[in-house]
């Protein structure tokens, strides 16, 4: 095998390989941009599920809980 040969063959084999390459990186790129899709559209539902929901019937819970130890420990002394 003579030298140019050898040079046009291993220069055909970084060609494919660059092409490899590229065309990996763009289905990476694809697939991020799919998974950033799929997130920003959960955050979206989970935003909507939160401020449907509320907090507030357990934080008075809370408070009114609070309150009975309060005067549990008191009413004990």
């Amino acid at each position: 095998m003579s030298l140019v040969l050898f040079a046009d063959f291993v220069s055909g084999m970084e060609l494919t390989s660059r092409q490899l390459h590229v065309r990996l990186l763009s289905d990476i790129d694809y697939d991020v941009e799919k998974a950033m899709g799929g997130l920003r559209t959960e955050t979206k539902h989970a935003m909507e599920t939160r401020k449907k929901t509320g907090n507030c019937h357990l934080y008075v819970c809370i408070v009114v809980l609070l309150i009975v130890l309060v005067l549990l420990l008191v009413l004990s002394s």
